[in-house]
């Protein structure tokens, strides 16, 4: 794998990666874009509507740098790190009161506060 297939997004409060975003193989995807160290490892082979590719990883590569908003647009759960209304990304550490909710029994969601205190969906 390429040396760039690999990036984090630091957090805009602390300064330490918020998530790792990677393009890689993976068994079950084939192609697949991952990301590790928000809420553990998620493993996709879409994002939005479209296919994992490296056209797409470079594409994501380039938002992180520029707009998280586009970025948090493009996919709000897999990039659920990034506050949808501070445009911000924020590492586990600095989110607070995070939790699971359920819905009869069954795990529906992780909700979490921004440090700016605007409460969202982190992951479903």
């Amino acid at each position: 794998m390429e040396q760039d297939s690999t990036f984090s997004i630091g957090c805009s409060m602390c300064g330490n990666p918020a998530a790792n975003i990677s393009f890689e193989t993976q068994p079950r995807f084939n192609l697949a874009i991952a990301q590790r160290g928000f809420l553990g490892e998620i493993f996709t082979a879409m994002l939005g509507r479209q296919n994992a590719t490296p056209e797409l990883f470079a594409e994501i590569r380039d938002m992180a740098f520029k707009d998280l908003g586009a970025l948090y647009a493009l996919d709000p759960d897999f990039f659920g790190f990034i506050c949808r209304r501070c445009t911000a990304a924020y590492c586990r550490a600095c989110w607070r009161d995070v939790y699971p909710t359920f819905d009869q029994g069954q795990y529906d969601e992780t909700r979490g506060t921004c440090p700016r205190g605007h409460e969202q969906m982190l992951q479903d």
